[in-house]
């Protein structure tokens, strides 16, 4: 049962800061509440203080700057939103898809990107992805706005960078290079990803080496991490060789990683699923752009 609190309904982001800064520990921003509302049910967080932000203009807005080559999701987005909307379809195919993988679709509906990245669950699709197109995040506090790379945003298990009075307001994603292909794939063996990994390759133009790889790891550490080592020796590769040694990428990105024992799986289980799923992320990418080019032609 939640325990009495005050809501409070700001209309403005401007309304919302001095709220923060007079609250809190004992004040929380709710979005879509999904995950918020059940740890307060559940008695594992309480607020005396819950700040509204749902009835403030432009917050669940998705934009495509065609100058910035950049997306621009507002905090109060769905994940419903994002899987369904025809921008996102078009120009981020790979988050579309993601998305219709996030639990089910009541929370779908409800649950917001920006409640999403701001819980900071370390059993996250959504900051997985994310992390392997290197986005960005915008937040605003008293002293002004600043934008975080998501890599620095998220910094321990349900904890962020932001400060006591800032909020997140908007999420940037870079568009990837016309010569790219990606793959995002997740093992769920409960409610929640036991291990998630995200690949996007990048290709010099008119030939078949990497000149640039993104290989993302969700579930297994405290937050989404980059495989840096694996990314390294996947650059300035052609694809023949990276799919004839994509056993050894795999086994770099899982020594990589720092997985424990929980009740999601053992360490050993957690390494040797990411070295099989870095595996199949990385041909299933390739297969995609091996269909797109077929399908072009």
């Amino acid at each position: 049962m939640l325990r009495p609190f005050t809501l409070h309904e700001p209309e403005s982001v401007d309304s919302v800061l001095p709220l923060l800064s007079r609250y809190g520990d004992n004040g929380r921003i709710l979005a879509g509440g999904t995950e918020l509302l059940l740890a307060m049910k559940q008695g594992i967080l309480g607020y005396d203080h819950l700040i509204n932000i749902k009835h403030i203009p432009g917050l669940d807005e998705i934009d495509y700057d065609d100058k910035k080559g950049q997306l621009a999701v507002g905090p109060l987005v769905t994940h419903r939103a994002l899987e369904t909307s025809d921008l996102i379809k078009r120009k981020f195919p790979l988050i579309a898809d993601m998305e219709r993988h996030v639990a089910n679709i009541r929370i779908r509906n409800a649950g917001t990107v920006g409640g999403n990245l701001c819980w900071a669950d370390p059993h996250s699709d959504v900051a997985t992805l994310l992390l392997a197109y290197r986005s960005r995040v915008k937040v605003v506090g008293s002293d002004g706005e600043r934008v975080i790379e998501l890599d620095d945003f998220l910094i321990d298990y349900y904890e962020t960078a932001l400060k006591e009075d800032e909020m997140l307001t908007e999420i940037h994603i870079p568009d990837s290079p016309p010569e790219s292909c990606g793959a995002y794939l997740r093992l769920k063996l409960a409610e929640r990803p036991t291990v998630g990994v995200a690949v996007i390759l990048t290709f010099g133009p008119g030939d078949e080496t990497i000149t640039d790889a993104n290989i993302t790891l969700g579930c297994v550490n405290p937050t989404p991490m980059r495989a840096r080592e694996a990314e390294e020796i996947t650059r300035g590769k052609g694809i023949d060789e990276v799919l004839a040694t994509v056993d050894s990428i795999g086994a770099v990105a899982a020594k990589e990683s720092s997985p424990t024992d929980d009740i999601h799986a053992s360490e050993w289980y957690k390494r040797e699923m990411i070295r099989v799923m870095v595996k199949r992320t990385i041909q299933e990418a390739y297969r995609r752009r091996t269909g797109q080019k077929k399908a072009a032609e």
